[in-house]
């Protein structure tokens, strides 16, 4: 599982569910910064005895420290942090432009557990499980072409040889994966040890998977914040009581880097947004040790410099697209330039929203879970990038809005389904939503019922 509340995420029996951290307010999972006196009480105590069980064992791995270089193969450097950046000065570096299987997938409120793309459908996990929707047929399938494979994955580590199953316990696609080069990457539990993690490369079809390389050792996989990939360049952070940390990796030459820490008080990670040249990404921390007030900054990285500067100095969530940042402050959408500058009013938040989203085309914003409004009222209201309000979906039966590339939008439902919506449809006064799968009160998933 995973500590950062701007993600809804699977336990490790593949259900989707919400951190224990994070149960206490499940009203307030995504991009707020309030409250979590109690939340934090509650992870560093988990912290702590996941440090005092580690201490008791017995072996040569070491847990994830203030420095966690345990395990690194290719000699980890750290570039300082600093709030100047060199910008080299040409469009190129200011563009947001995307290309499926180069650029990281921002589409979706998270990326761990979600959907990624490949351009003609869209994978997504459930209980080990990888399916495939293609969205010419508007099927989901298993993601197995083994012949003759009965495809049983809903049982334990070594119990099925199917191409589609991937056991939570040795895959951590809850931490986020994601589609680059016609392959799917995603961290994992390492061959060294239970407490090693590596890089995992998986075929587009599932039928091959190589470890990469071993990233590091950790006592407690909650340590692992949340994972991408963006133009050759794999990241992933960690949080622990002593701070948070951003690595990369180049996929080409295997070289790890740290390029973002900081050690303030109850400080983690969250929303890894992959545009043109720079990867952005928020953090948060607690400005006082009672964890009663809060502050946080949205960040980017240069992914050729590995410098990183702070660029607006907010907690609520934000989109980066259309060579924009929109993000949410004080009940109302906020547009800016790419460097942090130039800041406006974009839209007064419509009936209290306050998630955002954008795909290549439009802004999607929500009021799904806001504490103050009751769940019949839940919207997804359609937004052009001028500010206008396109169109108005509702979702009163959503548990989970994950939001969704150029083709569709996905929620969960009350009703323990994931649906599927054309965006074709927006305009046009219809709101048909496809059932990819229901699971039964039994565990049991059901395709395309």
């Amino acid at each position: 599982m995973n500590i950062l509340y701007n993600y809804h995420i699977s336990n490790r029996k593949g259900e989707f569910i919400l951190p224990p951290q994070l149960i206490l307010y499940k009203n307030f999972t995504i991009c707020m910064v309030t409250k979590m006196k109690k939340l934090l009480s509650v992870l560093l105590l988990i912290i702590a005895f996941s440090s005092l069980s580690a201490c008791g064992k017995q072996g040569n791995s070491q847990p994830v420290s203030d420095d966690p270089t345990n395990g690194i193969n290719n000699g980890l450097k750290s570039n300082e942090y600093s709030d100047t950046v060199t910008d080299y000065g040409t469009q190129a570096y200011e563009k947001t432009s995307f290309e499926i299987g180069k650029d990281d997938q921002p589409f979706f409120i998270s990326k761990t557990g979600m959907n990624i793309s490949n351009g003609s459908g869209e994978y997504t996990f459930y209980n080990n499980t990888l399916y495939y929707y293609d969205n010419k047929v508007q099927k989901a399938v298993i993601a197995c072409g083994k012949p003759d494979c009965q495809h049983i994955t809903n049982v334990d580590e070594g119990e099925s040889d199917c191409n589609a199953f991937f056991p939570n316990s040795i895959f951590y696609f809850d931490k986020g994966y994601a589609y680059y080069n016609d392959n799917i990457y995603m961290l994992g539990r390492g061959s060294e040890s239970d407490n090693s993690v590596s890089l995992y490369k998986i075929s587009s079809d599932a039928s091959k998977r190589e470890e990469v390389l071993k990233l590091f050792e950790t006592s407690d996989i909650n340590n692992i914040g949340v994972f991408t990939i963006h133009r050759k360049y794999a990241f992933w952070s960690l949080n622990t009581q002593k701070g948070t940390q951003l690595f990369r990796m180049n996929l080409d030459d295997k070289k790890v880097e740290q390029v973002f820490r900081e050690n303030d008080n109850g400080v983690f990670i969250t929303r890894f947004i992959g545009a043109g040249d720079y990867l952005y990404f928020s953090y948060s921390y607690a400005t006082d040790e009672s964890y009663d007030n809060w502050d946080g900054y949205i960040c980017r990285l240069n992914i050729h410099s590995g410098q990183t500067k702070k660029i607006i100095n907010t907690t609520g969530c934000y989109t980066v697209m259309n060579n924009k940042i929109y993000y949410f402050d004080s009940n109302k959408f906020f547009q800016c330039e790419l460097n942090g500058e130039n800041n406006s009013n974009f839209i007064d938040a419509p009936d209290d929203s306050w998630l955002i989203v954008g795909d290549t085309k439009y802004l999607y914003l929500t009021n799904w879970d806001n504490e103050i409004t009751d769940s019949s009222s839940y919207k997804i209201f359609v937004v052009s990038t001028d500010g206008k309000i396109i169109d108005t979906i509702p979702i009163s039966d959503c548990e989970f809005f994950r939001g969704g590339l150029s083709d569709n939008l996905y929620i969960e439902t009350t009703d323990r389904k994931l649906k599927v919506f054309a965006k074709n449809q927006i305009g046009t006064g219809k709101y048909n939503w496809k059932t990819i799968y229901t699971v039964s009160d039994t565990g049991e998933v059901i395709l395309n019922e």
